[in-house]
């Protein structure tokens, strides 16, 4: 008997049609539960329990299938019916890969990683060199934080597979992880992983940067700073390519923890000459400036005048480019904000704050992020100081933004800014001594302006957010406070239409989504909250996070 010009035995032919069947009969069974993975995978749990209720009348005995429809109930938020299948399952002795991949589901979802072992070393006693099988084990005892026999599956992989080193980097780690868990012995366990690591490295066989990572770890937690330093600037890891901005965080940290300040600024400005909105890089100048007066007064002038010119430079630097960077104007705000905190200067000395501001809003105002960006900087601006930037406010705008204006935003850039000004004007508490009525009179502008806005989402995809989106918020925060005053249910009701015409509008809004489940909440309209979070699909955030 031949296949392909090859001349077979008699036992060589009977394996290779062996083979041939069980190969065929797995893309068979792969065909059939294809859909049910693919409905589970995209969050329609209900689709996918009418399909594996299908199969399952076709197939009584498919043990797979039965598995799947725990699977699908446990999306579906039906434990106990799910757990039910589940424990008639208990004494199950099998290897067949798709129901042990279905079993893994079942019991990660359930958050019973104790439970996969059980299964898995079974089937390890029919198939003991199975790869997928011992990682399967290994992975089961990460998650339930037995390392010890963790380390012993990783090692017994990597004398299976000894081409595949990220399993030696395994047992590395569970040796890490003992010591962890034993403070007594940590020492011990991490100088053991250490030799491990030292080991690899010196025979050239670490071939991945989340090794090298793992080692300078090792280092680190051995108080051996120095040496990580040099593992992370040798030149392994250019040819590792490790992720730059991972690499210098990680020396940015020891430089700190050694105190080696210089290298910190060096290092920094390094990154910032590559990219001036690299934020990493300027929280570590300003606090490794900080720490350096904190430890000798002496150089309180030097550090200041020395960040101070990085700043700045970068500032000219950038507001000569087309495409000017954020990074250097928010690190003076920052940089302010810190040394006011630590009174390190008179504020006379600083000059204005709200006036930076304003020259950040001139050019990037029209950005989504921009009020985000600037809130955390409001706190610098005085209670007399407020109307003042308030009024400057409307040289960018144009529109008034502490009472309804008759005009409203001509494009896409000037509502963007506009409601950039108004959510700056409502964290500064501006709108906090209008009456009920200047506050309904307001919400009337705004919901006007969102309306006007949406001419310019037309051809948004589905998923997209309406960009007049933030009008309608801050009226939600306004109307919330009149019903509060008042109660009037009828003042509620009908914003909550306004708000599911929006949500109509702009599906993705998780906000929307939140404020009318809040409102639906408080008013005791159970079906609605409901279905309002439904829509937020927490459900499926959470098994996507979780594990």
């Amino acid at each position: 008997m031949q296949i392909k010009g090859v001349v077979l035995g008699k036992v060589d032919w009977i394996l290779y049609v062996i083979d041939h069947i069980m190969n065929k009969n797995s893309a068979v069974i792969e065909r059939r539960i294809r859909p049910i993975y693919d409905y589970l995978d995209i969050g329609n749990a209900k689709r996918a329990l009418q399909e594996v209720e299908k199969l399952i009348r076709k197939q009584p005995d498919f043990l797979c299938a039965k598995i799947l429809k725990a699977l699908s109930l446990i999306r579906s938020g039906r434990i106990s019916e799910a757990d039910d299948i589940l424990k008639t399952l208990d004494d199950l002795d099998t290897d067949d890969e798709f129901a042990l991949q279905a079993l893994t589901y079942c019991f990660r979802d359930l958050g019973r990683p104790d439970r996969i072992v059980q299964f898995y070393e079974r089937a390890l006693k029919k198939q003991p060199q199975n790869e997928e099988f011992l990682s399967h084990v290994m992975m089961a005892h990460c998650r339930t934080g037995q390392y010890k026999l963790q380390n012993q599956f990783a090692m017994q992989l990597y004398k299976l597979k000894p081409n595949k080193h990220y399993y030696y980097f395994w047992s590395i780690m569970a040796t890490v992880m003992q010591g962890y868990e034993n403070p007594e012995k940590r020492h011990v366990f991490l100088s053991l992983a250490e030799k491990m690591a030292e080991k690899s490295f010196k025979e050239n066989k670490m071939t991945a940067a989340p090794e090298v990572m793992l080692y300078s770890m090792i280092l680190e937690m051995l108080g051996k700073h120095s040496e990580a330093i040099d593992l992370l600037t040798s030149d392994l890891n250019k040819n590792l390519s490790v992720n730059k901005l991972d690499l210098n965080a990680k020396l940015i940290d020891l430089y700190v923890e050694s105190r080696q300040f210089d290298d910190v600024f060096k290092l920094c400005e390094k990154m910032l000459s590559e990219n001036l909105d690299e934020w990493l890089a300027w929280n570590h100048l300003i606090e490794s400036g900080l720490s350096i007066i904190q430890s000798n007064n002496d150089l309180k002038t030097s550090t200041i005048d020395h960040i101070t010119q990085v700043i700045l430079s970068n500032i000219e630097k950038t507001s000569k480019s087309e495409q000017p960077s954020r990074g250097p104007f928010l690190a003076r705000l920052m940089f302010i904000q810190r040394l006011l905190a630590k009174d390190l200067i008179p504020r006379s000395e600083l000059g204005e704050p709200s006036a930076l501001m304003f020259e950040y809003l001139k050019l990037f105002g029209h950005k989504p992020c921009a009020f985000m960006d600037l809130r955390p900087y409001l706190d610098l601006v005085n209670d007399s100081g407020i109307n003042t930037f308030l009024g400057s406010l409307k040289q960018i705008t144009t529109l008034d933004v502490t009472k309804e204006d008759n005009n409203l935003p001509e494009n896409i850039k000037a509502l963007r800014i506009h409601t950039c000004c108004l959510n700056i004007a409502w964290s500064l508490g501006v709108y906090d001594k209008l009456n009920s009525d200047k506050k309904l009179n307001f919400v009337s502008y705004l919901i006007h302006c969102y309306l006007s806005g949406l001419k310019y989402g037309n051809n948004l995809p589905p998923n997209d957010l309406q960009y007049s989106d933030d009008y309608l918020l801050i009226a939600a925060h306004f109307v919330w406070e009149v019903y509060q005053e008042k109660g009037d249910s009828n003042l509620i009701i009908t914003f909550l239409s306004i708000l599911e015409f929006a949500l109509g509008k702009s599906q993705a809004n998780f906000k929307f989504k939140l404020i009318l489940a809040k409102i639906y909440a408080y008013v005791g309209c159970v079906d609605c909250l409901q279905e309002t979070l439904q829509k937020l699909q927490i459900k499926y955030i959470m098994h996507e996070t979780l594990w």
